[in-house]
C-alpha cells in the first residue's frame, strides 16, 4: 500500500505533525505532494518548507503521477482538503481507484467558524443568511448534497464528527492537540524561565490574508501588539514570548527584539504563566493545561479579512469564559489572572 499526504499549501513541519507523517511512513511508501498550483495559489512568503515534497500544478500532472506510483499498489490519499478543495481532484482520485482519508485538526475550527460567521459583518445578508441555514442539520445536509453531489471523503480520522453528510465513515481518534498535550507534559521546559506566551495566527503574515483589499496593516497591528505586550510586560513583571504560527514571517524586530519561537507551541503552553491570542487551534492546549486566556480584538481586525479568524476567538472565549481584550484600547485586569489561577 502507498499513502500519498496532499496539501493544498505548501508541506511545512506542521503538516507532517498534524498528519502523522513520520509515524505513518514506518510502515509504509510515502508521498508528499504540495498541489497548491492546482488552484493558482501562490504562496511566495512561507518559510521552512519541507524539501522533499513534490510540487503537482496540474490536474495532468496529479493524474499521470498517480499511475506512475500505483504499480499495481493499493493507493491511500491522506489529506486536510476542504470539500469545495477536494471537488476538483476527486473524480481523478477516484479514476485511480484512490481510498480518500481526512486526517481533520481543525473540525472544531470549522464548526465554530461557521457559529461565528453569521456574525461578520463583512459578509452580505445573503451570506449570513446561508450560514445560519447550514447551522440547522436537515438544512446543511441538502445544502452540501446540492453544491458536492457524491463527493465525501472514505474516511473522516477525527475527535469528533460535526458534518457526517461529508463521510461514508468516520473513526474516532485523540484530537492532535491532545496528543501534543500529553508530549509536552514529558519534556523539559524550553525556556528556562516564566514568562507570559503570545500564541500567533499570522492574521498580519498568513497567505490566506496577505495581498487582498481589506488585509491588516501589517505595521499598525504590530504597533498595537507591542504596546499591549509593554502594559503586560510591566504589570507582571514578566517577559511576552511570541509563539509564531508556521505560515508567518515574523522576526524578533517585529515584536521590538522579543523572542519568536516556531514549532515549540505545546512546550511553550505548558510551562506558561499564561496566554494571549487571538484564535489558534493550540487553545485546546491551553484549555487542558488551566492556562488563564485573554483573547485580542481590534476594530481592524474585526473589519478586515481576518475577521474570521478574530470571530472564532470570541466564539471560543465565550464558551470557555476566556477574558476578551480590545487591542484599541487594552486593559489589564490581574484579578482574572489571578482567578482562573
Amino acid at each position: 500500500m502507498i499513502v500519498v499526504f496532499i496539501s493544498g499549501t505548501p508541506f511545512i513541519k506542521q503538516h507532517k505533525i498534524d498528519m502523522y507523517v513520520d509515524t505513518i511512513s514506518q510502515y509504509y511508501k510515502i508521498f508528499l505532494w504540495d498541489i497548491s498550483g492546482i488552484y493558482s495559489r501562490k504562496y511566495d512568503n512561507v518559510q521552512e518548507r519541507i524539501a522533499d515534497a513534490e510540487t503537482i500544478d496540474s490536474l495532468g500532472l496529479l493524474d499521470s503521477r498517480l499511475q506512475q506510483i500505483s504499480n499495481g499498489e493499493k493507493i491511500i490519499v491522506i489529506t486536510g482538503l476542504i470539500l469545495s478543495r477536494l471537488q476538483k481532484i476527486y473524480s481523478i482520485l477516484k479514476n485511480n481507484n484512490v481510498t480518500i482519508v481526512n486526517i481533520n485538526k481543525e473540525c472544531f475550527a470549522e464548526w465554530m467558524g461557521e457559529e461565528a460567521s453569521s456574525k461578520n459583518r463583512n459578509i452580505s445578508l445573503k451570506d449570513r443568511f446561508k450560514y445560519v441555514l447550514k447551522k440547522i442539520g436537515v438544512f446543511r445536509r441538502i445544502y452540501i448534497n446540492l453544491k458536492y453531489p457524491r463527493i465525501k471523503y472514505d474516511y473522516l480520522l477525527s475527535s469528533f464528527n460535526f458534518y457526517p453528510e461529508e463521510n461514508k465513515k468516520f473513526v474516532k481518534i485523540h484530537h492532535i492537540k491532545y496528543d501534543e498535550y500529553i508530549s509536552a507534559k514529558k519534556e523539559d521546559a524550553f525556556l528556562g524561565e516564566k514568562y507570559i506566551l503570545f500564541i500567533d495566527a499570522a492574521l498580519a503574515d498568513h497567505p490566506m490574508y496577505t495581498g487582498k483589499d481589506n488585509c491588516v496593516d501589517r505595521n499598525c497591528y504590530l504597533d498595537q501588539l507591542n504596546n499591549y505586550f509593554k502594559l503586560l510586560e510591566t504589570t507582571y513583571r514578566l517577559p511576552v514570548v511570541i509563539s509564531a504560527h508556521p505560515k508567518s514571517s515574523y522576526r524578533k524586530e517585529d515584536f521590538n527584539g522579543r523572542q519568536v519561537i516556531m514549532y515549540k507551541t505545546p512546550n511553550l503552553i505548558q510551562n506558561s504563566e499564561f496566554v494571549v491570542s487571538h484564535y489558534s487551534t493550540s487553545l485546546v492546549n491551553a484549555v487542558l493545561t488551566y492556562k488563564p486566556i485573554s483573547v485580542l480584538i481590534s476594530e481592524e481586525l474585526l473589519g478586515s479579512v481576518s475577521a474570521f479568524a478574530t470571530l472564532m476567538g470570541v466564539q471560543f472565549a465565550e464558551m470557555i469564559n476566556a477574558e476578551i481584550v480590545s487591542l484599541d484600547n487594552p486593559v489589564i485586569n490581574p484579578s482574572f489572572v489571578d482567578k482562573e489561577r
